[in-house]
């Protein structure tokens, strides 16, 4: 009887310790919690935490305020982006798919964004209309008679999403209906019915993978050797109204690769340190052309300067002409060549549409080139 009751003590007492372990460790977890300060921008998941709620009886009063507050307390847990890190790389690591309905694990260390714009086109169930395609070509054309007005030229480029180069490494559980993406459409559309100045970049991309791997792996983009090659497309059809317009040959930068944890996609996932892939970088041999840059003066907090604020770099090619990109942030590494081509470079975010008439007129460049990805088109 003493042993059982020896027995019984022992593991009321493991009980009791166990039970004062886990409430210490959660007093100091909400302790943590509440004096940590996670600032107001997740960058693994890519958006903005949720800000501290006030009490409105005008504005909904506690119906509002207590499922505001339940997410203003879950953003601030301590240690949640190391539990968020952990289920991501159970996920991908362990079950090889995506911790989230955002993002596809693909095939031999390839993801994609899972925007429904873009899968939508890769697999050739979004289709564009006759109606949608005739309303694409009457805003075209607007923008490109209203440049004409100012002295400027006007140059479409489509930008094909990164499923549609790489349809190969894209889930089998994702298969392609139609190959006919809204891309071919617009492209084919145009050539049939306006006199528009069309760039297509997707017969350029697929030549250009079968030498070099052309988009990321572990990202959206494409990476500066597709940059590159989209470039000299763009500069060879502009040399036509620009003869002194020519475009940079490859030998002319030195080209290296080198591993990092590169991708947005991977960034998203919480598993960026975990995968890493080859990027390419492309420099100039010698001395860079530019002569002057300007940034903006300020930048609001969370905010990215590379893709949402005006960048303008002149060289001192005086008799090349000026340009404007009105781009998204595919533009980004295209002015890695751009600036060492044109007299100046401006490159303008667009939003998926929007046509900033105000800077244009401001910068009254030579030539404007609309950069435009294909899931814009949705």
């Amino acid at each position: 009887m003493a042993v059982k009751a020896d027995e019984a003590g022992a593991q009321r007492l493991e009980s009791q310790v166990t039970l004062g372990v886990f409430l210490i460790a959660l007093i100091f977890w909400c302790g943590a919690s509440l004096v940590m300060d996670p600032g107001t921008l997740s960058r693994s998941e890519n958006r903005y935490l949720a800000p501290a709620p006030t009490l409105d009886f005008q504005a909904g009063g506690l119906t509002a305020y207590v499922p505001a507050l339940a997410d203003y307390l879950a953003d601030r847990v301590a240690l949640r982006d190391a539990m968020i890190s952990l289920h991501a790389r159970t996920w991908v690591g362990l079950l090889g798919t995506s911790p989230t309905d955002k993002l596809i694990v693909g095939k031999d260390g390839w993801f994609f964004l899972n925007d429904a714009a873009a899968v939508g086109q890769y697999q050739g169930t979004a289709q564009l209309g006759e109606d949608e395609l005739a309303t694409w070509q009457r805003v075209l054309e607007q923008r490109r008679d209203w440049l004409a007005e100012q002295g400027s030229a006007f140059v479409l480029v489509l930008v094909p999403n990164k499923h549609q180069i790489y349809p190969e490494y894209m889930p089998d559980r994702l298969p392609r209906i139609s190959a006919d993406e809204q891309h071919a459409q617009l492209a084919r559309y145009l050539k049939a019915h306006s006199d528009l100045v069309v760039v297509d970049l997707m017969p350029t991309l697929l030549q250009a993978k079968e030498e070099q791997r052309v988009y990321h792996k572990t990202d959206g983009h494409w990476n500066e050797l597709g940059a590159y090659y989209a470039y000299v497309a763009i500069v060879e059809r502009l040399h036509h109204d620009f003869p002194t317009l020519v475009a940079r040959p490859l030998s002319w930068f030195d080209l290296t690769w080198h591993p990092e944890p590169f991708g947005v996609i991977t960034r998203r996932m919480n598993v960026a340190d975990q995968v890493l892939e080859d990027v390419p970088e492309l420099r100039p041999r010698g001395r860079s052309h530019v002569i002057k840059r300007s940034w903006p003066d300020e930048i609001p907090e969370g905010e990215s300067e590379e893709l949402y604020f005006t960048q303008r770099f002149v060289s001192d090619l005086k008799r090349r002409p000026s340009v404007v990109f009105l781009r998204d942030s595919f533009s980004t590494d295209l002015a890695v060549f751009a600036k060492e081509t044109f007299h100046s470079t401006v490159l303008l975010h667009h939003w998926f549409g929007h046509f900033r008439e105000d800077e244009v007129l401001r910068y009254k460049p030579d030539v404007v080139v609309y950069e435009l990805l294909e899931r814009g088109l949705a």
